[in-house]
C-alpha cells in the first residue's frame, strides 16, 4: 500500500515509490523502457536498507527482504532487454502521456470519494479477511452494506454517503497507512490508497 509518483526523466517515464516495511525503508524505481509493436518493456529496481537498525537485526532483514521481493514480483515475467531502436517512439510517447494523465481528475479528496462511491454502485466491493473472520462492503439496491463475519459478526447499512465514507476511512486506516513509516499521509494519499483497495466486478 504505497503510491508511485510518475515523472518524465530525459524522455523516459519513471515511477518512484517509497514504503516502510517492518521497519526497513524500501525504494521502488519502475521504468517504462520501450513500447514495442505488441508488448511493452519495463525495468524494476528495488532497493532496501537496514543500516540504521541494530546489527542483531540485520540477518532478519536480509531474509525477509528476499521474501518480500519475491512476493511482489511473483506475477512479473522476466524478459531480455529490447534491442536499441526497436521500439516505437510515437507509441511510447502516447502511452507515457496517458500514464501521466490517467488520474489527473483524482486531485481532491471529494473527487476520489466520488470515484469510490460510483465504483461501489457499479458493483465493486471492499473485502478483507483474517484468521478471526473478515468484512465485505458492497452496495445493495439503495444503500451501502457492511457485513462482518467470524468472531464478531455484524450487519450494518448506510444510506448517507457522508456517514458511510467516515466509516470506510476509519475501517481502512491501518491498512492504507501501514507502509507510510513516520511520514504522515495526506488525506488525498489516504483516499487514493482506499480507492486502490476497491475491487471491480468481474
Amino acid at each position: 500500500m504505497t503510491l508511485f509518483t510518475a515523472v518524465i526523466d530525459n524522455g523516459e517515464l519513471r515511477m518512484h515509490a517509497r514504503a516502510d516495511v517492518i521497519g526497513a525503508p524500501y525504494h521502488f524505481d519502475l521504468r517504462f523502457v520501450a513500447a514495442l509493436e505488441t508488448t511493452n518493456c519495463y525495468s524494476l529496481r528495488i532497493a532496501a536498507s537496514w543500516a540504521d537498525a541494530h546489527e542483531t537485526h540485520h540477518e532478519y532483514f536480509r531474509k525477509t527482504s528476499g521474501s518480500w521481493i519475491e512476493s511482489w514480483t511473483r506475477d512479473l515475467t522476466p524478459a531480455a532487454a529490447p534491442a536499441d531502436q526497436k521500439g516505437s517512439p510515437e507509441r511510447y510517447r502516447a502511452l507515457a502521456e496517458a500514464a501521466l494523465t490517467a488520474e489527473a481528475h483524482l486531485d481532491t479528496v471529494a473527487a476520489i470519494q466520488a470515484a469510490i462511491l460510483a465504483g461501489l454502485r457499479d458493483g465493486g466491493r471492499f473485502s478483507t479477511s483474517h484468521k478471526e473472520g473478515g468484512t465485505h462492503i458492497v452496495w445493495r439496491i439503495d444503500r451501502f452494506i457492511r457485513t462482518d463475519y467470524g468472531d464478531d459478526p455484524a450487519h450494518t447499512s448506510y444510506q448517507d454517503d457522508t456517514a458511510f465514507l467516515a466509516m470506510l476511512r476509519q475501517f481502512l486506516h491501518s491498512e492504507v497507512s501501514r507502509h507510510a513509516g513516520k511520514t504522515p499521509l495526506s488525506e488525498v494519499a489516504v483516499w487514493k490508497l482506499i480507492l486502490r483497495r476497491l475491487t471491480s466486478p468481474a
